[in-house]
């Protein structure tokens, strides 16, 4: 059965999954108590033995400016913010970034660089850092190797054109 947050999610329509997605990732990096090198770091071993994360980790720079397409990012949004609102500790801020979340903008479209998209796997995989999202702050648990494997694994076709 889904959970109230899960039905919220699947309420927005594609653009505004997408924008609402940019905020929240605006959000949590903002509010991030880590370096990039502190969250590559609280990679659990299991989860860096998925073989996406490994193709992530081995790109060119360049390759993290491309842009995915329109379907690409929506279905990995929808991806992640379905999987995150049934984690412990994610759910909390999806939640919260949804009650504070106003949505005015006429754009019809939203672009998300691969840089991004890998940033959000980097904070899903990772543990032990804490995040400040308005008043809220958590510390960030391990997330199950099942969910980043889900979430990374909507992206595959897009790292291996990357390659």
């Amino acid at each position: 059965m889904d959970s109230i947050l899960e039905k919220r999610i699947n309420k927005l329509d594609d653009f505004q999954l997408l924008r609402f997605f940019n905020y929240l990732g605006q959000s949590l990096f903002e509010g991030i108590e880590a370096s990039s090198e502190e969250l590559k770091n609280g990679i659990p071993h299991p989860v860096k033995a998925i073989n996406e994360i490994n193709k992530i980790d081995k790109l060119p720079k360049h390759a993290f400016e491309a842009e995915l397409s329109s379907k690409e990012a929506i279905a990995f949004a929808r991806i992640t913010l379905l999987n995150w609102a049934n984690d412990d500790t994610l759910s909390h801020l999806v939640e919260h970034a949804l009650n504070s979340y106003k949505d005015d903008e006429l754009v019809a479209e939203t672009i998300l660089a691969f840089g991004f998209a890998a940033s959000m796997i980097l904070l899903t995989a990772t543990t032990g850092v804490k995040i400040k999202i308005g008043n809220m702050t958590i510390e960030k648990k391990a997330a199950s190797v099942e969910m980043v494997k889900a979430i990374v694994e909507s992206l595959s076709n897009v790292i291996s054109k990357l390659i």
